[in-house]
């Protein structure tokens, strides 16, 4: 009888005590709901459930997506920040500098921000320290990569326009990728900061009135915002152009070339899982993109009458008809 009633007495402390608390994600985009932009977030909860974390079981999720906006951005951020979230996770560098200046405590772990060192995000990328880390995209092999497919698939190009955002925190960083890659080959780099339509309008245009010219978009603030005037003057004016994301070969681009985003997001919820289990995210590396792809819109190279070499349609990733 004394061995049962401990055993009964076990049992009871072992019922009365509290359930461990589920964790919990805040996730600020400040970009706009899309299909393609649910697919990044599909990629992170895989990676979350395959690390053991389970929404609606131990793990719960706040979102909020900004659209663009800076305003939004702010306000979006304190509301996540409220919530006590044990780990918050931003898509850009406006994201994570608004939740850094409300918090230095909460770890944050960013995605797809170019130079979180220059930013004063991180300390470095191999000991970011603080409360920060995650994965940078922007790298001057990227823009190489889309200029050397944009030549491939427009030969006759001998200059490329390259727009980026000019709010957009990656600006020196972009620069300085664009005079590494200039002396790489005949084709003349022209670096072009835009801020809002009028801007893209009128490089756009300038492009267009010079002889061989063609464009290349930075996924940016600007940029992607305004995606849909971008493609749609570029193919007006018949610009060859290379993208830096699917989401514009989407919306009827002629290429992209770029880091794969749905992986990053994926390998995100590493970054996470060892927050979860105690590790300072100041500890946890910031780490590079490993996955690139090449999309073509064999439709819009039709209408720009342009072929597409067998080579570049072998090292494509999809091809949208």
């Amino acid at each position: 009888m004394i061995t049962l009633a401990a055993g009964l007495a076990g049992s009871s402390i072992a019922l009365t005590q509290p359930a461990r608390r589920p964790r919990r994600i805040g996730i600020l985009m400040s970009i706009q709901d899309s299909e393609e932009a649910q697919k990044r977030i599909g990629a992170l909860r895989d990676g979350l459930q395959l690390a053991g974390w389970t929404q609606g079981d131990n793990l719960l999720v706040d979102q909020r997506w900004a659209a663009g906006n800076e305003v939004r951005i702010q306000v979006y951020a304190a509301e996540l920040m409220a919530l006590d979230p044990d780990v918050i996770i931003v898509n850009d560098s406006r994201a994570a500098m608004a939740v850094k200046k409300i918090s230095e405590d909460i770890p944050i772990v960013f995605i797809a921000t170019i130079d979180p060192v220059g930013l004063g995000l991180v300390k470095s990328m191999e000991r970011p320290g603080g409360n920060t880390t995650g994965f940078t995209t922007f790298a001057d092999s990227v823009l190489h990569g889309s200029i050397e497919a944009l030549a491939e698939i427009a030969p006759n190009v001998k200059r490329v326009f390259i727009l980026a955002s000019s709010d957009d925190a990656g600006m020196k960083q972009f620069r300085r990728a664009v005079e590494a890659i200039a002396p790489r080959g005949s084709i003349e780099k022209i670096p072009v900061s835009v801020r809002r339509a009028a801007d893209i309008e009128a490089a756009i245009a300038k492009c267009a009135e010079a002889p061989d010219c063609g464009l290349a978009i930075i996924p940016g603030g600007v940029t992607i915002a305004h995606r849909e005037l971008i493609v749609a003057l570029a193919n007006k004016l018949r610009l060859p152009t290379v993208y830096g994301f699917r989401s514009f070969v989407a919306a009827g681009g002629l290429m992209s070339y770029g880091v794969d985003l749905q992986d990053l997001y994926r390998r995100a919820a590493g970054h996470v899982d060892q927050i979860f289990r105690g590790k300072r995210a100041g500890d946890v590396p910031v780490q590079l993109p490993s996955k690139f792809e090449l999309l073509i819109n064999a439709k819009t190279a039709r209408t720009l009458g342009l072929a597409i070499p067998a080579t570049l349609l072998a090292r494509a990733d999809q091809v949208i008809d």
